[in-house]
């Protein structure tokens, strides 16, 4: 059941053929993709397998390989996701993803969403208004109407993505089922791009079927005796990476990435909401500002405490740091934790990333080495 249930979710091609609707592509997880529901669009993330290198000629070598990749896939081929394109103004290779792909690849809706730096009730408010004038954009290109109702709506069934995402995560990192690092990301990765409503009823039946099948995990593979990985930073373009983890005895209990836990945390209150606030575009603005936030914003403070609380509730042993070539907004506070995690005795690790499919044996080797010491030291 598990293998099919990958393989049906996870197939790039089987999951385009499945889309009914046109498709808006989108690359940064605060865009509001109930919006591009409710406007009776599909949802894509881009995630390339695409070198990075075959977009030097048009962004330069040390931009992000991930935006790299993005333009390379697109140019290279006939791409389903060409033609409208949500990108959030989330960091300087995004505005500049932003300007290539319009100058180069064109499109029908090409849009760049400003998002602000903070959560203050200025910052949800302009972001409100910037939601707004997406609509405003989206129903004036394709001549459509979005309603609140419609948009009541497509927050019901993202709600319900994160439920499931959550319920499933709650029984990986507790060992009730047999589902390794590897696989849950599998799964949370094909929830950016499956169709949302058929994705929910595949996910609960196979959160149902888990729960039942006899797959509890022996006494002697128990998670207390490994040692307990929190990976974070900004994409995971390798899951292979995982895999080495877990192979040489490692856990990962969280991953603080925008394509692990920092993508499905949280609800919008959405059974309330109507007694409250009668505005959907308010609690959109308010989720996704609020929400854990990404090294990209602006409290430090707020990234270290939620941090740190995810250390101690599960126990971890060791940080591994994972991000991109060139993410300075990554890098910028990678130095600053570190020094905290040191203060409390926690190990950590750094690694970059350059967007390839495959671990380099030099990572492989540090990710090895890293997980021996932290057995020595118990």
């Amino acid at each position: 059941m598990k293998v099919e249930f990958l393989d049906y979710i996870c197939h790039k091609n089987r999951v385009l053929e499945t889309i009914k609707k046109p498709i808006m592509g989108w690359v940064c997880t605060y865009t509001p993709v109930e919006i591009i529901i409710a406007a009776g669009f599909h949802p894509y993330r881009i995630i390339p397998s695409t070198d990075p290198s075959l977009a030097n000629s048009y962004l330069d070598s040390n931009f992000c390989p991930y935006v790299r990749s993005c333009l390379g896939e697109v140019l290279g081929k006939e791409s389903e996701y060409a033609d409208n394109l949500i990108i959030v103004n989330s960091c300087d290779a995004m505005r500049r993803l932003y300007d290539a792909w319009r100058h180069y690849v064109q499109g029908t809706f090409i849009y760049l969403l400003d998002l602000p730096r903070d959560n203050s009730a200025k910052d949800i408010q302009y972001y409100q208004d910037n939601l707004q004038s997406l609509i405003d954009g989206l129903e004036e290109k394709f001549k459509i109407k979005i309603s609140e109702d419609s948009l009541y709506q497509a927050i019901s069934v993202c709600n319900k993505t994160r439920e499931l995402l959550a319920e499933l995560f709650d029984l990986y990192i507790n060992e009730k089922v047999s589902l390794s690092a590897v696989e849950f990301l599998q799964i949370v990765k094909g929830s950016m791009s499956f169709p949302q409503e058929e994705y929910n009823g595949l996910l609960k039946k196979f959160v149902k079927g888990v729960k039942i099948e006899d797959k509890i995990l022996s006494d002697d593979s128990q998670i207390e005796n490994k040692s307990k990985i929190l990976i974070t930073g900004t994409i995971m373009d390798d899951l292979s990476i995982a895999e080495v983890i877990e192979d040489y005895g490692g856990k990962i209990v969280f991953v603080d990435m925008c394509t692990g836990n920092r993508y499905f945390q949280n609800q919008i209150p959405l059974k309330t909401s109507k007694k409250i606030n009668n505005n959907p575009l308010r609690l959109l603005a308010e989720y996704y500002l609020s929400k854990t936030p990404c090294p990209r914003m602006m409290n430090l403070e707020k990234r270290w405490e939620y941090l740190l609380k995810i250390i101690k509730e599960n126990q971890v042993k060791g940080v591994i740091f994972y991000n991109l070539k060139f993410c300075d907004t990554s890098f910028f506070e990678l130095p600053i934790i570190r020094e905290r995690l040191q203060k409390h005795k926690i190990p950590s690790l750094c690694l970059e990333g350059e967007f390839t499919s495959s671990t380099s044996g030099r990572i492989k080797t540090r990710i090895q080495a890293f997980l021996e010491v932290l057995e020595f030291a118990g």
